[in-house]
């Protein structure tokens, strides 16, 4: 888009780059989505609740090489792969679930002050502030043919126990408003909701919200302009045929 813009100023002048960037604009999808902060203490209890057959494997200290261990159908998605190379070079923990010995899904994790540059980028995006006593759960994952039979419950309670062995005493991580399924599927385990927290996406990658702008979910640093106006203004006009509205409408 960049490109297009400086050969139209070079060919046709200013105004006519203006026109063709407000035409670009308006291609361009324009959502809210809404991001719940869920909390739940962690005690003893928790630390027995998973069955035998599973284990929790912990990493520290992932590097790339590690990558070429994980299942084949984990490194074929390319989604999944692009974000285990952030989470590495942002230096955060892994940890990997196995049942009798065979890897079946994942967690990371991090703290306050965890990681390459200081905590999650969620932290800034969502206005979050941690103790020194929570840790921050994110990305739990269970292969597709592992789900159901209570196995993503179990390895949330591996996630639950490995928290509290570290010694910390609550965890925390984020969800999507409209991810009803794994909404109550927290719910039952004891997750508790504390804060929510909406925000433009323009685009795919292009987040707006109250604490600036953030592209993707690991931009260091937000923006300094005051961007809430402008999550008002579309929370008003958008959030009626979200979703996440007409999800909660059927409920």
């Amino acid at each position: 888009m960049l490109n297009e813009l400086r050969r139209t100023v070079r060919a046709r002048g200013v105004v006519a780059a203006a026109l063709c960037a407000a035409r670009a604009v308006r291609r361009i999808a324009v959502d809210v989505r809404t991001d719940l902060v869920l909390v739940k203490s962690l005690t003893v209890a928790g630390a027995g609740q998973s069955p035998e057959t599973f284990r929790a494997e912990v990493i520290d200290a992932p590097d790339h090489e590690w990558i070429a261990t994980l299942p084949a159908a984990w490194r074929a998605d390319a989604a999944i792969m692009n974000r285990f190379r952030r989470y590495i070079d942002n230096r955060f923990g892994c940890v990997l679930v196995r049942e009798n010995g065979e890897p079946i899904g994942y967690f990371w994790w991090t703290s306050r002050d965890g990681g390459a540059f200081g905590g999650h980028p969620h932290f800034k995006r969502l206005g979050i502030s941690l103790s020194d006593e929570d840790a921050w759960l994110f990305d739990l994952y269970v292969s597709p043919e592992h789900r159901g039979k209570g196995k993503p419950a179990a390895c949330l309670r591996l996630a639950e126990a490995e928290g509290h062995r570290r010694g910390f005493r609550r965890a925390m991580f984020c969800v999507l408003a409209e991810n009803l399924p794994a909404r109550a599927l927290y719910s039952r385990l004891g997750w508790k909701t504390e804060a929510s927290e909406s925000a433009v996406v323009i685009g795919r990658r292009l987040l707006i919200g109250r604490f600036g702008m953030f592209i993707d979910a690991f931009t260091r640093r937000p923006h300094g302009f005051d961007f809430a106006p402008i999550v008002r203004w579309t929370l008003r006009r958008r959030a009626p045929i979200s979703a996440v509205a007409r999800a909660e409408s059927r409920s």
